[in-house]
């Protein structure tokens, strides 16, 4: 491992989730103050963050001269892949089926709301920030997938048996 991997483990998985944490307390200030546009910029900055770790993983890896498949992104080859393929087309077809539902019911269901209390100031109160919160959590799931379950493996396990 190079200083290069040192400094972006250092940054990714120490300095980012303490901003992430800092942006939050700021973002729950800011919508209890009621301040405009508060959460579309918690939003797009998470996005851009999420994109900046998760390229940036890729790329490091990858200019190193590093295999991608070393950080789990290589597609399997063979039959392998179908069984996967049919799980996940059941999957979007379930949700798909769940969300016409809820849609055609008349009054939405509101079970566990007192669940979500703890972050009320992240959840979108409009389309548009749903649209983004969408977008936000989408990059999420992937680069964090990339970063955290790709690259800080891989890079731990050339240092721990």
């Amino acid at each position: 491992m190079t200083l290069w991997d040192h400094g972006f483990v250092l940054v990714a998985a120490g300095l980012a989730p303490l901003y992430s944490l800092w942006g939050y307390r700021q973002l729950e200030r800011a919508v209890a103050t009621g301040a405009a546009g508060a959460r579309m910029r918690e939003y797009v900055e998470s996005i851009a963050l999420l994109w900046l770790f998760g390229v940036g993983a890729v790329v490091l890896w990858a200019g190193q001269g590093r295999p991608l498949a070393a950080i789990g992104l290589a597609m399997p080859r063979g039959w392998a892949v179908l069984p996967g393929l049919a799980v996940s087309a059941a999957v979007v077809w379930f949700l798909s089926a769940q969300l016409a539902r809820v849609k055609r019911m008349k009054e939405r269901p509101v079970a566990g709301v007192e669940q979500l209390e703890s972050v009320r100031a992240l959840l979108p109160e409009s389309r548009r920030e749903l649209r983004a919160f969408v977008v936000a959590a989408l990059s999420a799931g992937v680069f964090e997938e990339v970063l955290y379950r790709g690259y800080l493996i891989a890079y731990l396990a050339s240092y721990m048996p």
